[in-house]
């Protein structure tokens, strides 16, 4: 973790920090094979950030709305973004919609210039459509009501206990995941980590 930290600093001095104006990070990395951080790394991370005024990003379209047995990601593993981009599940994948959610003084910014020139300039594909809006507004009604994060924390907490039993078996090399997203690597030698072919 503190390995990483120094590399992202060093990137961070190597490109220039003036030239950097966030850093876009999943809590879980979903397509890149859940890849879980370790405890500690946000905020390692986070600390590198601030150092050099650049903005934490947060993707938040694979792990928001329970996935990971919280409301998002960052509440569950300490992230403190300026910044979160969501979908899928801000309408349960029922319809097209996406946000971007913005710290106080990112969306001071964009109202002051939407004031001088007298429009919120914008160019989101699914932004503002009733269709999409009206579908989140009451899945996020439904998440609250059913209390749905609370039971994905349950129900996350038996999955992953479930795929542990998995990672002794000999053509297992590794178990990941966290809450409701998990991974099994299948491999044809276990010390070796080599991949199973067909």
């Amino acid at each position: 973790m503190a390995r990483r930290a120094e590399e992202l600093e060093a990137l961070i001095l190597a490109e220039g920090p003036d030239t950097i104006a966030a850093m876009i990070a999943e809590p879980v990395s979903g397509a890149g094979g859940v890849i879980v951080p370790p405890a500690g790394y946000f905020e390692a991370i986070q600390a590198v950030l601030d150092r050099y005024g650049i903005w934490l990003w947060d993707d938040e379209v694979i792990c928001g709305f329970g996935r990971l047995g919280a409301d998002f990601g960052a509440n569950k593993l300490a992230m403190r973004p300026q910044m979160m981009t969501l979908a899928k599940a801000l309408s349960s994948a029922y319809v097209p919609i996406s946000a971007a959610i913005v710290q106080g003084d990112i969306a001071d910014c964009i109202n002051a210039s939407a004031t001088e020139v007298g429009v919120f300039g914008h160019g989101y594909t699914y932004s503002g459509h009733p269709l999409g809006c009206a579908v989140a507004s009451k899945v996020i009604d439904i998440y609250l009501r059913e209390r749905i994060f609370d039971h994905a924390a349950a129900v996350g907490a038996y999955l992953q206990s479930q795929l542990a039993k998995f990672a002794e078996h000999p053509l297992v090399g590794e178990v990941s995941g966290v809450g409701m997203i998990g991974a099994v690597e299948l491999v044809a030698d276990k010390a070796r980590k080599s991949l199973l072919t067909a």
